[in-house]
């Protein structure tokens, strides 16, 4: 919303034209009085009245503002939906303060991670995709990918790679080519 539309706004509107007379004056007790308490706090600045560093939005320009303000959230009816789901499946959902990313560091380092990887795939040029799933496809120290811990199967990549039991049928034919090398051996020497 452009501080235009809102300086406008706000000389239209009466309550809030009052409050900027009574910050340029005298302020007596019981005047504007849902503002009264937060006199200290307010400030008129380019045709914006500010309450510390946030302006003030005219009655007018509100819905939209609300509006806006919703349009990323999911909303208190599928925070509650949440709560029940958690409710139901028997585990705590525990969160976690944004203003405090500490507090969720393995999460913040998984961000992280995620993070280089695009910037990387971008700076070469390469698929952002296809290097998330080499991540997922990678090993961790105790020998699994982190898809074979979610999923409990690997992924293909597009690294060559030979399946499980593709590599038992090869080893059981190298077996049998040792045992047939070692019976034409045997058969040569006694002849």
């Amino acid at each position: 919303m452009k501080s235009k539309l809102i300086a406008d706004e706000t000389k239209k509107d009466v309550v809030l034209q009052r409050v900027i007379r009574l910050i340029k004056e005298e302020w007596p007790r019981g005047e504007c009085q849902q503002y009264y308490n937060i006199r200290g706090e307010l400030s008129f600045v380019n045709g914006l009245l500010l309450r510390k560093n946030r302006v003030v939005i005219s009655q007018s320009l509100r819905p939209d503002m609300l509006k806006r303000l919703h349009e990323g959230h999911l909303g208190m009816e599928n925070c509650k939906e949440f709560q029940d789901f958690a409710k139901e499946y028997d585990f705590c959902h525990v969160t976690s303060s944004p203003l405090y990313a500490q507090s969720n560091g393995k999460a913040e380092k998984g961000v992280h991670i995620v993070k280089q990887l695009l910037k990387k795939a971008r700076e070469s040029d390469s698929d952002p995709c296809l290097a998330l799933l080499s991540y997922r496809a990678s090993p961790l120290e105790h020998g699994l990918s982190p898809a074979e811990i979610l999923m409990g199967r690997r992924l293909r990549t597009t690294l060559p790679y030979t399946s499980e039991q593709k590599q038992k049928e090869v080893k059981q034919k190298q077996r049998l080519l040792q045992k047939d090398k070692k019976q034409i051996m045997t058969s040569q020497q006694r002849a």
